[in-house]
């Protein structure tokens, strides 16, 4: 009986490794993350990283992760004043409720703030679909790194898992 569960064990250790789909990028910008394969396409561009989800919902919008890096060398600023700033343009761009959690959290070892909120589609069209988005973005060497999860509410958690990889693995060089 053992014997049968140790074949059984490394069958299943076999089988989850052979099938790694999580791809390591590195940035140019210097910054790095892990992200999965089997979920989302890469288009790297001089403003944005994003990733695309491949199955590229049958809707209109298609869920993304979304990566920039702003430059605040100069006028620097501190993350407290950072999240007070984005706090009130969300505010002012999309009334006071839109924040369900707003949170503070460590990526690549720095101090940093998650907020998830939602927001329609089409803000000149309050009867479009709500997206619902989490956002994570911390301040290193006076350059502030945001990361962006998008996707309509009904699809936001289905995509949420393989998000969350890009989120856990993000590195600053």
């Amino acid at each position: 009986m053992k014997k049968i569960l140790n074949i059984f064990f490394f069958l299943s250790v076999f089988i989850s490794c052979s099938d790694d789909s999580s791809i390591k990028y590195e940035s140019q910008k210097g910054y790095s993350f892990h992200y999965n394969s089997n979920n989302w396409d890469l288009k790297s561009g001089q403003e944005v990283t994003l990733l695309v989800n491949k199955e590229g919902n049958k809707s209109s919008f298609s869920p993304n992760i979304n990566i920039m890096v702003q430059d605040l060398a100069a006028q620097p600023i501190s993350l407290e004043e950072y999240h007070r700033l984005t706090l009130n343009q969300m505010e002012q761009a999309l009334g006071r409720n839109t924040v369900q959690s707003d949170k503070e959290v460590r990526i690549s070892g720095n101090l940093a703030k998650e907020i998830v909120y939602t927001m329609p589609q089409n803000i000149n069209m309050a009867d479009t679909p709500e997206l619902k988005l989490k956002q994570v973005y911390f301040i290193k060497n006076n350059k502030a790194y945001l990361i962006t999860y998008t996707a309509k509410m009904d699809d936001f958690a289905t995509l949420l898992n393989s998000a969350n990889e890009v989120f856990e693995t993000f590195k600053v060089e």
